[in-house]
């Protein structure tokens, strides 16, 4: 992941990802949580 590298190249640190809206089909909720970040989202709108 290019910003997950980035933050720590300045040795900083992803605490959690906070986003508006999810969109699972995507799969990005997935990978984040597959490198071991928290995910909070307000809302979820799935595709057809």
């Amino acid at each position: 992941m290019d910003a997950d590298i980035g933050i720590k190249k300045v040795d900083g640190k992803i605490i959690e990802c906070c986003f508006i809206i999810d969109l699972p089909d995507i799969g990005g909720r997935a990978r984040l949580e597959k490198h071991g970040h928290k995910v909070f989202a307000l809302c979820e709108l799935e595709g057809e």
